[in-house]
């Protein structure tokens, strides 16, 4: 085992709201997913050290009727986080951005976690998510579709014989 190249050094939660959903029904399942959610961030590097970032992360949950979901909340979170001097230059903003935000997530997703379970219904833990992206250059390349994947496979099996 060894230390992972991101760092979360601190973190903060800067606002906290939680509604209890009164028309939830504990009889039907509950369905909140990642779309479901509504996340906005805000990762910034220090003007000293552009390895240190301070990363402010919402996450809002408004429960629609179809999610059955027992609550609706927002929660603002600040995090700081470092990236490891092993981490090539050019390779600090995406691992600040992806890794980071990745940390504060897994904090905010326990404290939702945890004060709902506090409340009138079962506790709700949110989807796992990624903040990974293709970069801009490669995104072009990536197969949207099952068949554009085989061919993009078949292509490079080709290259390789």
């Amino acid at each position: 085992m060894k230390a992972a190249p991101v760092q979360l050094t601190n973190y903060f939660v800067s606002e906290l709201q939680f509604v209890a959903n009164r028309s939830y029904n504990r009889d039907s399942p509950t369905s909140v997913t990642a779309e479901d959610l509504q996340v906005a961030l805000q990762p910034s590097p220090k003007e000293d050290n552009k390895r240190e970032w301070q990363i402010t992360l919402r996450v809002a949950l408004n429960a629609s009727p179809e999610s059955n979901s027992p609550y609706s909340f927002l929660i603002e979170m600040i995090g700081f986080i470092t990236v490891a001097e092993s981490v090539a230059e050019n390779k600090i903003d995406r691992f600040a951005r992806i890794n980071g935000t990745s940390l504060i997530f897994a904090a905010a997703r326990e404290i939702v976690k945890a004060a709902t379970s506090r409340g009138p219904f079962q506790a709700l833990l949110l989807p796992t998510v990624t903040f990974w992206e293709p970069p801009p250059e490669a995104a072009a390349e990536v197969p949207t579709t099952q068949t554009e994947a085989a061919a993009a496979a078949e292509d490079a099996t080709a290259q390789n014989k």
